[in-house]
């Protein structure tokens, strides 16, 4: 099993930068090749518009190479390589943490 994340945004902990992720679903295999599990959970439209507004935060800090884009960008981790990736996925947030 692989997972499947979406970078969202970054922050400190310490001295470190750590990517702050969104975790999308998981890819796995079966007898006819591998295939996608999505999260029903997770809002694409709400993980689209974080990666831009990280893109653009990214541009005015100077960074040339980060988009925009109509597509979500996700990496897929091997489930025994999670640690050394620097993969961390974002708590989910509740709907008690929603203020309307």
């Amino acid at each position: 099993m692989k997972k499947l994340a979406a970078k969202v945004g970054e922050y400190t902990k310490g001295n470190e930068t750590k990517g702050e992720w969104v975790q999308i679903g998981v890819i796995m295999s079966g007898q006819n090749g591998e295939y996608a599990l999505i999260d029903p959970k997770v809002n694409l439209a709400g993980v689209l518009q974080q990666q831009n507004i990280y893109a653009h935060e990214q541009r005015q800090a100077g960074n040339d190479k980060a988009r925009t884009g109509k597509m979500i960008m996700c990496s897929v981790f091997d489930q025994e390589n999670q640690q050394s990736s620097g993969f961390q996925p974002s708590q989910p947030i509740s709907n008690d943490d929603i203020p309307f």
